[in-house]
């Protein structure tokens, strides 16, 4: 029996290799500099969407200074705007890619980048909104815009995201 050849040897030649690319992609993040990802985070050209969780989890991990933090909130504000008139499939990408990236700010700079779409037309950019007012006591007047907007568009992520 000692004679046979190995059958399972390539298979488990495959197995040591899956995931590498993964791994050295994941060590090259790790050796960015900060400011050199909220670059790429930045750069909708060349977003790699699949690796922005990633971006992001690394981004939190650095613990950014604040003048990155603007930074990256004012080039958010800069996306969000050249955005507003593109293609839905555009629109949805960035617009979750968004999403992902104000739970990164601070809550001022967060509030002070998503505010403004609490009442938008698009779901999503007014869930970038929602996102910063959990955990918070609400004004009066948010309260009644908040209102405004379910009796509008019955919008049940109000209360999920406000409430949690």
């Amino acid at each position: 029996m000692a004679d046979l050849p190995d059958i399972d040897a390539p298979w488990s030649q495959d197995l040591s290799f899956y995931g590498l690319d993964r791994t050295i992609r994941f060590a090259r993040l790790r050796c960015t500099p900060g400011q050199e990802l909220i670059g790429r985070v930045l750069d909708l050209e060349a977003l790699d969407y699949e690796a922005l969780d990633a971006y992001a989890f690394r981004l939190t991990e650095l613990g950014l200074t604040s003048s990155e933090l603007r930074f990256l909130a004012a080039g958010m504000t800069v996306i969000a705007r050249k955005t507003e008139t593109a293609s839905p499939e555009v629109k949805g990408i960035v617009d979750k890619a968004l999403l992902r990236l104000v739970r990164l700010l601070p809550p001022a700079l967060a509030d002070q980048f998503a505010r403004p779409y609490l009442d938008h037309k698009r779901k999503t950019r007014r869930k970038w909104a929602y996102a910063t007012l959990r955990e918070k006591r609400l004004s009066r007047r948010t309260t009644t815009k908040l209102a405004n907007v379910f009796r509008e568009t019955g919008d049940r992520a109000i209360g999920r995201s406000s409430a949690s």
